[in-house]
């Protein structure tokens, strides 16, 4: 099966790291566990892309989610790769603008 290649944008960059970062002003141990469940998913996109559901909050079915509570990996589906856009809080609105 081909795998897709995955590219990240700087604000999926930007956000995971901060995520990261939080996490590890508790625990690094959970931390780097929060990392690694992340990343696992992300991987898992490039051969599975559409595994993720579409998001709720638009009508395009290029632009898909994955939930690994509390976050919601937000990406779009190209026809050769995966863009991921952001890692998103659940419980932050989702905002057009993170995907200008």
């Amino acid at each position: 099966m081909k795998r897709l290649k995955i590219t990240w944008s700087p604000k999926s960059i930007r956000h995971f790291s901060n995520w990261i970062r939080y996490i590890a002003r508790d625990s690094v141990k959970t931390a780097e566990k929060e990392r690694l469940k992340l990343l696992k998913s992300v991987t898992q996109l490039q051969i599975f892309p559409r595994s993720g559901r579409m998001v709720p909050e638009f009508s395009n079915p290029s632009l898909r989610e994955i939930i690994q509570k509390p976050i919601r990996i937000i990406y779009r589906v190209k026809s050769k790769e995966i863009r991921l856009l952001t890692f998103h809080h659940s419980k932050m609105q989702l905002d057009r603008a993170l995907f200008d």
